[in-house]
């Protein structure tokens, strides 16, 4: 991956870090937070979960993986989730 992919693949978790806090906090801070994400994310997904789960110990964050459209649609059959992260197609216009 480029490095300005590196970064923006970075910022959008940096987001998506930055909304399940709002959520928590709007919350009381402890309890499931059910986030279904892209395949693609996994590897992220699975590092901001332990680093969010070692500082919020009463929180336990369910990661559920899989294509990004089939999660849609599953959330549209009656699946609930806190959040979704989809999987982002980043372009270069570097070459």
């Amino acid at each position: 991956m480029k490095g300005g992919n590196v970064r923006r693949l970075r910022a959008a978790l940096a987001i998506c870090v930055a909304a399940v806090g709002v959520l928590l906090a709007t919350s009381s801070m402890a309890g499931v937070v059910e986030v279904f994400h892209a395949d693609s994310l996994a590897g992220p997904m699975r590092e901001l979960k332990k680093a969010f789960e070692e500082k919020n110990k009463d929180v336990t964050i369910n990661l559920t993986s899989g294509v990004s459209k089939q999660l849609a649609e599953r959330i549209l059959k009656g699946d609930t989730c806190d959040v979704l992260l989809r999987h982002l197609r980043l372009w270069s216009t570097m070459t």
